[in-house]
């Protein structure tokens, strides 16, 4: 920013994308995003009857787990969600 007459710099170069780090960040992002990520990171299919998508989300979450992955997305914004057998497919509902 300037200030002063003086330009101050931040040196960027040592930050790493989220996904790289094992996790996916979200900041005021639409749950179908959040959705998409999800299914991407897994191998799993979502089936939502009346889920709002919409809504924003903030948070992120690990790829290492579906499950706590599930929680921690699923949990704030009020959708409960049921894992199949084969862990393919993933039921929400609010």
């Amino acid at each position: 920013y300037y200030g002063e007459g003086k330009i101050n710099t931040m040196d960027l170069s040592g930050q790493v994308p989220d996904w790289k780090n094992g996790f996916s960040s979200f900041s005021q992002q639409p749950f179908s995003k959040v959705l998409e990520e999800l299914a991407l990171q897994f191998p799993v299919t979502f089936n939502m009857d009346s889920i709002q998508t919409d809504r924003l989300f903030t948070g992120k979450f690990t790829h290492n787990n579906l499950e706590n992955a599930l929680k921690t997305t699923m949990e704030p914004m009020g959708i409960k969600y049921l894992i199949s057998a084969d862990k393919r497919i993933v039921t929400l509902s609010e």
